[in-house]
């Protein structure tokens, strides 16, 4: 049901790529050279990564937090590196979750160069175009298949399902 699928995701532990959790160790090791800059880089080349901090945001979002916060910068400033780094090393390591499973894995990753990409060219038009949001845009750009990729991560045999049945089925 629709309904049992928003729970899935909600209570999901969003897994990240096992190279992103070695980027934040090691950024934690150096933490007092790092600039929130250089946390975010991280995060966006990771969708998952940039999903979890977003996640931890909304469910950890205050009234003492004023207005939105919708840049990746924004969020290291307002809760801190290392607490953003803390949260996100926290992650499980989405090589482990998805071991044995060739299949799964080159779907999800798939998926994850996709929205990588996507994140590029979106954020390339938005300056072209001197978009104020630039960074919003690319943003979006790279959480817009968030929904699959998630999908892969919690039930890739429906993952994999579904895609049989594109490809069958165009």
């Amino acid at each position: 049901s629709p309904a049992g699928g928003v729970r899935l995701f909600a209570t999901a532990d969003i897994p990240v790529r096992r190279l992103s959790l070695r980027g934040l160790a090691s950024l934690n090791e150096r933490i007092e050279q790092v600039s929130p800059r250089n946390l975010a880089a991280l995060v966006l080349r990771d969708p998952l990564l940039t999903a979890r901090l977003f996640s931890y945001v909304a469910a950890n979002r205050g009234p003492r937090y004023a207005g939105e916060l919708t840049n990746v910068d924004g969020i290291v400033l307002t809760f801190g590196m290392t607490r953003v780094i803390e949260t996100l090393a926290a992650a499980p390591e989405l090589e482990t979750l998805l071991e044995g499973n060739h299949h799964a894995m080159e779907g999800l990753f798939a998926v994850l160069l996709r929205a990588r990409q996507a994140a590029r060219f979106a954020g390339e038009f938005a300056c072209y175009r001197q978009d104020r949001e630039a960074e919003e845009i690319a943003l979006a750009a790279l959480l817009h298949d968030l929904a699959e990729m998630l999908l892969w991560c919690v039930a890739p045999a429906a993952a994999l399902e579904i895609r049989h049945r594109m490809r069958a089925d165009p």
